[in-house]
């Protein structure tokens, strides 16, 4: 079932991302016929059933698609076109070629006898006559029936690239088209088996993809067998001369099988040098989650174009890069757009010698940047491999990083990408190319409706997390049949004693904190969190609380639950995690589940902490606190409950 985009932006009232945000999008339905260009063209016969053997003259005057509008050239007014001799052609099924075709290809070249009826001529010789050439830019490429004429129409199945290695950039190994969504290439290894099998999916635009001849043409380059490509099924167990059989093949393809030149992007094919040295010190989107920035170290500088990195804290995760790489950033960038924290650089060893990437290293963020905006919604991949598509949101925008939100079938998240992303597509571009699209739960975007009615929003902080987690959720909205009309906003539950709703809990930094807990991380928290279930709203509040400690650690034991009490009735027992590179640190800590029970509890989390009862809570505290907390003595707060 496809997804009613249309519905879903007017019912919740959002706006999708303009496609021409998305640049790879674009250049992958730019088509390569322009308007304007002087063409050679078969003419139509009366009937439909025989093909033509002549060609005639025409001016591309409209491309939709694969659909051109042409105009043939009037002998008797060359120089200007007329209404009455258009002509649409279907590029699936009939070709545009170049100017001069016929010439080269010994075909005949004369107009329709509804245009001319007089004495033959040489009729290249009239086009210079009347200086056509220069009124008309003469096409000079062959567009051949069914060839497209983009990118994405072009790549057919049993076109070859050669793909580079994911960390060696100078080993290589043949790969050919087995699938085509949209760009979204299904490849196969070459290999010895007769029948090509897809192996992986990548964007026709992956830095991994190269034209055929590329290691021909560099000495440096080889062709290594892929290490996935021997194990496949447990080994094919060719001896080595076969394998060199198929590597010589990779010299031998012809040019109609090889995947065009012009559907590579210039900055591949004249690729910018880098000026990163070893040891020098940046931050990268993580790999895996994606949902943060890491500290990372350039352990090898392969050549002027490549260079490796690995995380500073798992040195076994190491990431191919370049210059223009769009996953890195410059550590001082990462601190003054928050992503990162200055005082945990701190506990980070390295060596000596390490120095910081300098900012004019990374080129990336030297583009222009598209105008994205808070908000927008758009269609992400989150896995080309398993071809797994959602929902996403941008919430947060710093240079060419957004911070965005996806609707998974396993819950939402919160993830960083860069906007040039080739995981980023246009609203409707999965129904389009005949992908599924996930929009997670019922549950989860009746959430993203609800939030707006529940959650209030300051300083542009929100706990996104809170509303839309998918088994908690459906305990408050229930289970609904799926539906795209805006629902009815829920009545936020009264708090009755036996009610499981959370008001908002708010952060007063300005109150007295213990000595472990950071002042400035305090201030750095959102102003509160909720409305929602007070289970999961106080796991949030404490799981916050928690992080803006220097020692998480010692916040755990004051608020684990010993051995020689269990869980008080009606608490929920949540296992909390601390910070640490060395130690495991978690306990298991008690959780409100009513309503009546989260002003008391909050109070009791403050006097285990030393802190001002007013810390945090349901109550909101400007400058003067309810209990004086600044003009006292900051003893009295270990007692006071």
């Amino acid at each position: 079932m496809s997804f009613d985009w249309d519905s879903y932006l007017s019912q919740s009232g959002s706006v999708m991302v303009p496609e021409q945000m998305l640049e790879h999008y674009i250049a992958s339905i730019q088509s390569r016929l322009e308007v304007g260009r002087l063409c050679e063209v078969m003419v139509e016969t009366d009937d439909a059933s025989t093909t033509s053997d002549q060609y005639w003259l025409a001016v591309v005057r409209l491309v939709c698609g694969p659909l051109v509008q042409l105009s043939y050239i009037a002998p008797d007014t060359p120089r200007h076109l007329q209404t009455g001799h258009t002509l649409w052609v279907d590029t699936k099924t009939r070709g545009v070629y170049r100017y001069g075709y016929c010439s080269q290809g010994g075909l005949v070249l004369t107009p329709p006898t509804s245009l001319y009826t007089g004495p033959v001529t040489s009729w290249y010789d009239w086009v210079d006559t009347h200086s056509l050439a220069t009124v008309w830019q003469p096409l000079d490429t062959d567009f051949p029936p069914g060839g497209g004429l983009c990118p994405v129409d072009s790549l057919r199945l049993g076109l070859k690239f050669e793909l580079r290695s994911e960390l060696e950039p100078d080993q290589f190994w043949g790969v050919t088209v087995t699938d085509n969504c949209g760009g979204l290439l299904g490849l196969s290894y070459d290999s010895p088996e007769l029948k090509p099998s897809t192996d992986m999916y990548c964007y026709y635009q992956d830095k991994r993809l190269y034209p055929c001849g590329t290691v021909l043409k560099n000495i440096q380059f080889g062709f290594s067998v892929p290490v996935t490509l021997k194990e496949k099924g447990g080994g094919l167990g060719y001896p080595e001369q076969v394998w060199k059989v198929v590597q010589q093949s990779f010299g031998e393809i012809r040019e109609e099988q090889q995947a065009p030149i012009w559907c590579f992007d210039k900055e591949k094919l004249e690729p910018v040098e880098h000026a990163f040295e070893e040891r020098m010190l940046l931050t990268v989107i993580d790999p895996n989650k994606q949902d943060r920035f890491r500290v990372a170290i350039v352990d090898n500088v392969m050549n002027e174009l490549n260079f490796i990195i690995s995380l500073l804290e798992e040195p076994e995760v190491k990431i191919l890069c370049q210059g223009k790489s769009e996953n890195l950033v410059p550590i001082s960038w990462a601190i003054e757009n928050k992503f990162l924290e200055k005082a945990s650089l701190q506990n980070m060893s390295c060596s000596p010698l390490s120095k910081i990437a300098g900012k004019n290293l990374f080129l990336a963020m030297n583009k222009s940047c598209p105008n994205f905006e808070v908000g927008q919604k758009f269609e992400f991949c989150q896995s080309f491999a398993d071809q797994q598509f959602c929902i996403g949101s941008v919430l947060d925008i710093n240079g060419h990083i957004l911070t965005i939100e996806i609707f998974t079938e396993a819950g939402n998240l919160t993830i960083l990408t860069s906007m040039r992303s080739f995981h980023l597509f246009p609203a409707g571009w999965c129904q389009a190319n005949g992908l599924q699209l996930s929009v997670g739960t019922v549950s989860s975007l009746e959430a993203e409706e609800v939030k707006d009615a529940l959650i209030m929003e300051t300083d542009g902080n929100t706990i996104t997390e809170i509303l839309v987690a998918e088994d908690d959720l459906k305990l408050e909205v229930g289970d609904k049949v799926p539906s795209f009309v805006r629902p009815i906003p829920p009545t936020v539950p009264t708090t009755t004693p036996h009610s499981s709703w959370c008001p908002p809990i708010y952060f007063n930094h300005l109150c007295y904190s213990a000595s472990f807990l950071s002042k400035h991380r305090l201030e750095s928290l959102p102003r509160f969190i909720g409305a929602g279930p007070v289970r999961l709203v106080m796991r949030e509040v404490l799981s916050r609380l928690i992080g803006s400690s220097f020692k998480s650690g010692a916040v755990l034991k004051k608020l684990e639950v010993g051995e020689d009490r269990g869980r008080r009735p009606d608490f929920w027992l949540e296992n909390m995690k601390g910070k640490s590179r060395v130690l495991l640190l978690q306990a298991d800590v008690e959780i409100p589940s009513k309503t009546s029970q989260v002003a008391a509890f909050c109070r009791e989390v403050c006097q285990k902490l030393s802190c001002c009862p007013y810390l945090f809570g349901p109550q909101l505290v400007g400058e003067e606190c309810p209990s004086a907390c600044n003009s006292r003595p900051k003893s009295h707060f270990q007692i006071e409950g």
